[in-house]
């Protein structure tokens, strides 16, 4: 396990986050890793407006957008501050 895993993971207990979310973040983190083919800390909010278009255009649900959302905001520099992330707009149906 990289330390950059290990202290993500602990920063969850600490904020006593169920063991479900904590595997999900781990699991959103790397798959965003992953697509980039670069580690989490070299990424920046770029690569993260990009990774949302991705997963927009692949009409992902908005539960794991958001989930995937939520898991880099955390991941962000200082482990949660706030500002680095954004959701996308949420486009709803009209009839």
């Amino acid at each position: 396990m990289t330390p950059l895993r290990r202290r993500m993971i602990e920063d969850l207990r600490i904020r006593n986050r169920s063991p479900r979310t904590i595997e999900a973040y781990v699991r959103s983190v790397a798959r965003f890793a992953a697509f980039h083919r670069r580690s989490p800390e070299q990424l920046g909010p770029e690569d993260v407006r990009t990774y949302q278009v991705l997963l927009l255009e692949r009409k992902t649900s908005w539960s794991v957008l958001n989930l995937t959302v939520c898991a880099l905001r955390f991941h962000g520099p200082g482990g949660g501050e706030k500002g680095r992330v954004r959701r996308p707009g949420r486009e709803r149906d009209r009839a």
